[in-house]
Protein backbone atom coordinates (compact mmCIF):
# COMPACT_ATOMS: atom_id res chain seq x y z
CA UNK A 1 0.00 0.00 0.00
CA UNK A 2 1.27 3.29 -1.07
CA UNK A 3 0.41 6.71 0.94
CA UNK A 4 -0.32 9.94 -0.97
CA UNK A 5 2.48 12.34 -1.96
CA UNK A 6 2.16 15.57 -0.79
CA UNK A 7 3.74 18.21 -2.38
CA UNK A 8 4.37 21.46 -0.08
CA UNK A 9 5.49 24.32 -2.38
CA UNK A 10 6.59 22.61 -5.31
CA UNK A 11 4.45 24.72 -7.14
CA UNK A 12 2.80 27.88 -5.69
CA UNK A 13 -1.03 27.26 -6.83
CA UNK A 14 -2.84 29.96 -6.08
CA UNK A 15 -6.92 30.05 -4.76
CA UNK A 16 -8.44 31.31 -8.00
CA UNK A 17 -11.66 32.70 -5.72
CA UNK A 18 -12.45 34.34 -2.35
CA UNK A 19 -14.20 32.06 0.43
CA UNK A 20 -15.06 32.30 3.88
CA UNK A 21 -13.66 30.30 5.82
CA UNK A 22 -10.33 30.03 4.01
CA UNK A 23 -7.67 27.31 5.78
CA UNK A 24 -4.41 28.60 5.00
CA UNK A 25 -4.08 30.89 7.22
CA UNK A 26 -3.94 28.01 10.09
CA UNK A 27 -2.10 25.53 7.30
CA UNK A 28 0.82 25.18 9.36
CA UNK A 29 -1.16 23.75 12.68
CA UNK A 30 -1.78 20.76 10.20
CA UNK A 31 0.82 20.28 7.85
CA UNK A 32 2.50 17.92 10.66
CA UNK A 33 -0.73 16.33 11.17
CA UNK A 34 -0.56 15.74 7.16
CA UNK A 35 2.64 15.02 6.32
CA UNK A 36 2.25 12.29 9.04
CA UNK A 37 -0.93 10.73 7.94
CA UNK A 38 -0.33 7.40 6.03
CA UNK A 39 -3.26 7.88 4.08
CA UNK A 40 -3.58 6.39 0.02
CA UNK A 41 -6.07 9.57 -0.45
CA UNK A 42 -7.12 13.41 0.62
CA UNK A 43 -11.01 13.83 1.24
CA UNK A 44 -11.85 17.06 1.40
CA UNK A 45 -15.31 17.58 2.13
CA UNK A 46 -15.80 21.82 2.37
CA UNK A 47 -13.23 22.49 -0.46
CA UNK A 48 -14.57 26.00 -0.85
CA UNK A 49 -11.25 27.95 -2.45
CA UNK A 50 -8.72 24.77 -2.03
CA UNK A 51 -6.47 27.08 -0.27
CA UNK A 52 -5.22 23.97 1.88
CA UNK A 53 -5.10 21.37 -0.57
CA UNK A 54 -3.24 23.70 -2.99
CA UNK A 55 -1.25 24.24 -0.61
CA UNK A 56 -0.95 19.80 0.33
CA UNK A 57 -0.99 19.73 -3.30
CA UNK A 58 -1.51 15.73 -2.94
CA UNK A 59 -1.92 13.58 -5.98
CA UNK A 60 -4.97 11.62 -5.12
CA UNK A 61 -7.77 13.14 -4.06
CA UNK A 62 -11.73 13.63 -3.40
CA UNK A 63 -12.90 17.49 -3.38
CA UNK A 64 -16.52 17.84 -2.32
CA UNK A 65 -18.43 20.88 -1.41
CA UNK A 66 -22.26 21.10 -0.98
CA UNK A 67 -22.38 24.16 -3.48
CA UNK A 68 -22.96 22.07 -7.20
CA UNK A 69 -21.65 25.28 -8.35
CA UNK A 70 -18.13 25.50 -6.58
CA UNK A 71 -17.25 21.67 -7.80
CA UNK A 72 -18.52 22.74 -11.46
CA UNK A 73 -16.48 25.64 -11.94
CA UNK A 74 -13.58 23.39 -10.71
CA UNK A 75 -14.59 20.53 -12.98
CA UNK A 76 -14.69 23.08 -15.90
CA UNK A 77 -11.02 24.22 -15.39
CA UNK A 78 -9.94 20.68 -15.47
CA UNK A 79 -11.94 19.69 -18.43
CA UNK A 80 -12.94 22.96 -20.15
CA UNK A 81 -10.44 25.82 -20.15
CA UNK A 82 -10.54 27.13 -23.31
CA UNK A 83 -13.98 27.84 -23.78
CA UNK A 84 -13.89 28.91 -20.00
CA UNK A 85 -11.10 31.59 -20.23
CA UNK A 86 -13.26 32.83 -23.80
CA UNK A 87 -16.27 33.59 -21.56
CA UNK A 88 -14.07 35.22 -18.79
CA UNK A 89 -12.50 37.50 -21.22
CA UNK A 90 -15.55 38.95 -22.49
CA UNK A 91 -17.05 39.38 -18.64
CA UNK A 92 -13.26 40.78 -17.76
CA UNK A 93 -14.43 43.65 -19.82
CA UNK A 94 -14.45 46.94 -18.26
CA UNK A 95 -18.34 47.29 -19.09
CA UNK A 96 -19.17 44.40 -17.02
CA UNK A 97 -18.04 46.33 -13.80
CA UNK A 98 -21.01 48.47 -13.23
CA UNK A 99 -23.56 47.81 -10.83
CA UNK A 100 -26.29 47.27 -13.81
CA UNK A 101 -24.17 44.80 -15.63
CA UNK A 102 -23.42 43.35 -12.77
CA UNK A 103 -27.19 43.10 -11.62
CA UNK A 104 -27.82 41.33 -15.32
CA UNK A 105 -25.72 38.84 -15.01
CA UNK A 106 -26.77 38.16 -11.24
CA UNK A 107 -29.89 37.95 -12.42
CA UNK A 108 -29.04 35.52 -15.26
CA UNK A 109 -26.98 33.36 -13.09
CA UNK A 110 -30.01 32.73 -11.03
CA UNK A 111 -32.34 31.70 -13.64
CA UNK A 112 -29.97 29.47 -15.37
CA UNK A 113 -29.43 27.68 -11.49
CA UNK A 114 -32.73 26.93 -11.26
CA UNK A 115 -33.32 25.12 -14.54
CA UNK A 116 -33.21 21.39 -15.01
CA UNK A 117 -31.13 21.04 -18.19
CA UNK A 118 -26.88 20.94 -17.24
CA UNK A 119 -25.60 20.83 -20.59
CA UNK A 120 -21.80 21.26 -21.08
CA UNK A 121 -22.40 24.97 -22.25
CA UNK A 122 -24.32 25.74 -19.56
CA UNK A 123 -21.85 24.42 -16.96
CA UNK A 124 -19.55 26.41 -18.95
CA UNK A 125 -21.21 29.34 -18.71
CA UNK A 126 -22.08 29.25 -15.36
CA UNK A 127 -18.62 28.67 -14.09
CA UNK A 128 -17.53 32.01 -16.07
CA UNK A 129 -20.39 33.33 -14.09
CA UNK A 130 -19.42 31.92 -10.42
CA UNK A 131 -16.05 33.50 -11.22
CA UNK A 132 -17.07 36.75 -12.25
CA UNK A 133 -20.05 37.33 -9.23
CA UNK A 134 -17.04 35.93 -6.81
CA UNK A 135 -14.86 38.90 -8.42
CA UNK A 136 -17.59 42.12 -8.26
CA UNK A 137 -19.38 41.02 -5.20
CA UNK A 138 -18.95 42.24 -2.22
CA UNK A 139 -16.17 41.39 -0.35
CA UNK A 140 -16.13 37.82 -2.78
CA UNK A 141 -19.04 36.34 -0.31
CA UNK A 142 -20.98 33.65 -1.58
CA UNK A 143 -24.77 33.87 0.02
CA UNK A 144 -28.57 33.17 -1.09
CA UNK A 145 -31.81 34.00 0.17
CA UNK A 146 -34.53 31.63 1.38
CA UNK A 147 -35.83 30.80 -2.63
CA UNK A 148 -31.99 29.38 -3.50
CA UNK A 149 -30.71 32.90 -5.44
CA UNK A 150 -27.51 34.68 -5.08
CA UNK A 151 -28.02 37.88 -3.20
CA UNK A 152 -24.60 39.47 -2.99
CA UNK A 153 -24.51 43.16 -3.72
CA UNK A 154 -21.79 44.57 -6.23
CA UNK A 155 -18.95 46.06 -5.18
CA UNK A 156 -16.85 48.01 -8.06
CA UNK A 157 -12.93 46.28 -7.97
CA UNK A 158 -10.10 47.65 -10.15
CA UNK A 159 -8.74 44.35 -10.96
CA UNK A 160 -9.01 41.37 -13.55
CA UNK A 161 -11.88 39.22 -12.27
CA UNK A 162 -9.58 36.51 -13.69
CA UNK A 163 -5.40 35.28 -14.30
CA UNK A 164 -5.29 32.81 -17.16
CA UNK A 165 -1.70 31.67 -15.92
CA UNK A 166 -3.57 30.58 -12.24
CA UNK A 167 -6.25 28.97 -14.21
CA UNK A 168 -3.70 26.74 -16.71
CA UNK A 169 -1.77 26.36 -13.74
CA UNK A 170 -5.01 24.88 -11.63
CA UNK A 171 -5.86 23.02 -14.35
CA UNK A 172 -2.51 21.44 -15.10
CA UNK A 173 -2.81 20.16 -11.46
CA UNK A 174 -5.90 18.53 -12.00
CA UNK A 175 -5.11 16.68 -15.01
CA UNK A 176 -2.03 15.38 -13.72
CA UNK A 177 -3.07 13.76 -10.93
CA UNK A 178 -6.37 11.72 -9.59
CA UNK A 179 -8.72 14.57 -8.74
CA UNK A 180 -12.14 14.11 -8.66
CA UNK A 181 -14.80 16.13 -7.73
CA UNK A 182 -18.18 15.63 -5.70
CA UNK A 183 -21.02 17.71 -4.45
CA UNK A 184 -22.98 16.32 -2.01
Amino acid sequence: MTSVSLQTNSNDLKPIIKWAGGKNKIFDHFKILYKSANHKRYIDLFSGSLSLPLLLQPNNAIFNDINYWLINLYQVIKDNLPELKIKLKKLNNVKYNSREEFNIIREKYNNLKHQDEFTESKKIEMAAIFIYLNKRSFNGLYRENQDGNYNVPYRQYKYSIYNPNELDELSKYFNKNKIKFKSK
